[in-house]
């Protein structure tokens, strides 16, 4: 009798390589590389790893509308190679003087902000701290530091409740 070996769940995922999720010291990241945005009270926290053009992450910035009482950590990571206009928007963004603004006018609308200052977003050391982790996009580090990281995320959250339920899992504060 012959194995399968993938299943197809909006993503090919191998079975042979689908991984329980790893674990990262949360006291690690260097939040000074992400930006935070808040919802509810932000009791628990939520680290994000993304790529605003990747439509992965796209469906889970839509996912997080039914999040509550999170503080959800930004770390922006743009994949030049798939999406080569991404580094730009990502600088603008980056650059903004309202970062979460920034952020959601590009979820809701498309739209770079027009403020932008000339700078430069850490593009190359979230990229670096990001590798060295083993974190490939999309990505969410939780507050216990489960972490899951590309195919392993998008089957883990196929859904915005599988995402809630994995927050509410992986909180200190327990809903």
């Amino acid at each position: 009798m012959k194995k399968w070996q993938f299943v197809l769940a909006g993503a090919l995922v191998s079975l042979n390589t689908f991984a329980a999720p790893m674990t990262i010291d949360v006291k690690t990241l260097p939040m000074d590389l992400s930006f935070e945005r808040v919802k509810g009270d932000g009791s628990r926290n939520m680290y994000l790893f993304c790529d605003l053009d990747c439509p992965h992450c796209q469906r889970t910035e839509s996912f997080l509308h039914s999040l509550d009482d999170v503080k959800i950590h930004t770390f922006v990571m743009p994949v030049a190679s798939y999406h080569p206009d991404a580094p730009r928007k990502t600088n603008a963004i980056w650059c903004s003087e309202d970062k979460v603004k920034a952020w959601q006018e590009w979820y809701d609308m498309r739209t770079l902000p027009a403020d932008a200052k000339d700078c430069a977003a850490p593009l190359e050391k979230i990229d670096e701290y990001a590798h060295g982790q083993g974190i490939y996009l999309p990505a969410v580090i939780f507050e216990d530091g489960t972490t899951y990281t590309a195919e392993d995320f998008i089957y883990a959250t196929r859904t915005p409740e599988m995402l809630k339920s994995l927050l509410d899992e992986h909180s200190a504060k327990k809903k």
